[in-house]
């Protein structure tokens, strides 16, 4: 009975850990897709609507070009990193080490932190574009 008990246990972890991994992974792509996405659509919008020498508030766009490239380039590293962690953890795990699981925490706080600014900046990249695009919409 306690056996059956064990496997079930262990096969509902490992079913939370298979959508946690699936989660993450959505997150990171869609991330990239949005934040890609939105760079294109803005350089887009300048060709065919809106000329530079003839648009105002320029800074908005500028700001955004900047946070989205920002946000594709830390979710990049992030992705590193969190590779990094991933390793490091199974070898201190491997070695029985008994501090792995505080670092683990740790080092899922730093990336989820790291996760959240890439969200705040896709945010304020996509915010600064749409007033850039509003301004120059009106002013058309």
């Amino acid at each position: 009975m306690a056996e059956e008990t064990k496997k079930s246990t262990n096969s509902g972890r490992e079913a939370f850990q298979k959508a946690i991994d699936e989660t993450e992974s959505l997150f990171e792509k869609n991330l990239t897709y949005l934040s890609a996405g939105a760079l294109g659509l803005s350089l887009t919008f300048i060709e065919k609507i809106t000329k530079l020498d003839s648009a105002t508030a320029i800074q908005f766009l500028v700001l955004g070009w900047i946070l989205l490239s920002l946000t594709l380039a830390i979710n990049l590293v992030s992705h590193l990193i969190s590779r990094h962690y991933i390793r490091k953890s199974q070898r201190e795990y491997d070695k029985k080490d008994r501090g792995v699981f505080a670092r683990i925490k740790k080092r899922n706080a730093i990336i989820s932190t790291i996760n959240w600014a890439t969200v705040t900046l896709l945010i304020l990249g996509i915010a600064s574009i749409v007033i850039f695009t509003s301004i120059n919409a009106f002013n058309q």
